[in-house]
């Protein structure tokens, strides 16, 4: 069961990986997180044994019963459905870019770059958030007035943030503003 404490405890993770290495060598025992009212991005050490496992999502004991009935149905072999989960968790991941934005419109930079560099380390594929960091990090001012190594981190941001479609015409207006 995955809640905001249970992912703090070093005992939950040694159950895990032993559960996961049990698995792996005799295909039993299947493991089944409950995110129990939790859809944070899981750190580096859990993600890696539970991030391509079905979930289910249990947000408040009305759930209860469906869980339940869920369970008895994994026991009985039937493979469950993670959307409802994946929603959850992307509408999360929505939400901590309007934090983000939010507070680049407020000027709260440094803030903001704190809340990219903590999303980035769950999620180093999280593009549009490159993009955010680079603009908290030039803090509404013109890239001359910053040290090489600033710009270096700045150039890396968008480097990744370019890697995405629909924020690479973005990325790259801002990498020639940076450059020139």
């Amino acid at each position: 069961m995955i809640s905001a404490n249970s992912i703090q405890s070093d005992m939950i993770l040694t159950e895990i990986q032993m559960a996961y290495k049990h698995h792996k060598l005799n295909g039993t025992p299947e493991i089944l997180p409950i995110r129990l009212n939790y859809f944070e991005d899981l750190e580096y050490d859990l993600t890696a044994y539970l991030d391509s496992r079905n979930y289910l999502a249990w947000r408040s004991y009305s759930d209860t019963q469906n869980i339940i009935k869920q369970l008895q149905q994994v026991i009985n072999g039937h493979r469950l459905s993670d959307e409802n989960v994946l929603d959850a968790i992307k509408r999360r991941a929505k939400d901590k870019e309007i934090l983000v934005r939010g507070l680049l419109s407020d000027g709260d930079f440094e803030r903001a770059l704190a809340e990219c560099e903590k999303i980035l380390e769950q999620n180093s594929d999280a593009h549009f958030i490159h993009l955010l960091a680079v603009i908290a990090m030039l803090k509404g001012k013109g890239a001359d007035l910053f040290p090489t190594n600033l710009i270096k981190r700045i150039e890396n941001h968008l480097e990744n943030a370019s890697k995405d479609q629909e924020v690479k015409p973005t990325a790259l207006a801002i990498w020639g503003i940076v450059k020139h």
